[in-house]
């Protein structure tokens, strides 16, 4: 259970209520909701949401795309033994990693208005090169 008396609105710093499954300012009227009972408090609380949707979204896709040009390459007819058993594990377990971080992100339901890789590219959805949603791995 949130403990309420410790947040605030990231918008105006009054406090917030509970409103069903959200948690409302009782300032600026704004709405917050939870992703896995976690609130989302962010100033502008859906754009956020949709916006890391977008990101994550495109880096599963990134996966996707790493895993289908992994077995492209192991379909080659001249990829000696130790490559392909090198391709192999690295397509084995990029493929895993994918199929994790669906799992673990499963509720920021990212199915919901997702665009293709290529749409994506042409945003220029990328984070710095410093920093990424998969900054903190290690």
């Amino acid at each position: 259970m949130i403990d309420l008396e410790l947040l605030a609105c990231p918008r105006c710093d009054r406090a917030l209520e509970r409103a069903g499954d959200t948690l409302r300012c009782t300032g600026c009227g704004v709405d917050f909701p939870s992703v896995a009972g976690v609130p989302w408090l962010f100033a502008e609380p859906g754009a956020a949401l949709e916006e890391w949707r977008g990101r994550m979204r495109f880096s599963l896709q990134r996966v996707d795309r790493d895993v289908e040009q992994l077995r492209a390459a192991l379909a080659r007819d001249d990829v000696r033994p130790a490559t392909r058993a090198r391709l192999t594990h690295l397509a084995t377990a990029t493929d895993d990693h994918g199929r994790r971080l669906r799992a673990l992100l499963a509720p920021l339901e990212l199915e919901r208005h997702g665009a293709a890789y290529a749409t994506q590219l042409a945003l220029r959805t990328r984070l710095p090169p410093d920093q990424g949603l998969t900054t903190y791995y290690a």
